[in-house]
């Protein structure tokens, strides 16, 4: 967002921003796929998504 010097530069990489974030969250669940077996697969994208609340809770507070 550095570049963006006027309003439709900011629209163009707040979408190339999110074109490059899109296949973050598929990409863990196929890792995490890959890494554990199917009887443990549940409970580690369950901690995974529980991360992400978590990193709310923390961090809010922090930036505050």
């Amino acid at each position: 967002m550095l570049f963006a010097r006027d309003l439709w530069t900011f629209y163009a990489l707040r979408i190339l921003l999110g074109i490059a974030e899109a296949g973050f969250f598929p990409g863990i669940i196929l890792y995490l796929s890959y890494w554990f077996p199917d009887r443990e697969r549940a409970r580690m994208t369950a901690f995974f998504m529980l991360a992400i609340g978590l990193s709310s809770v923390i961090g809010y507070p922090v930036s505050g």
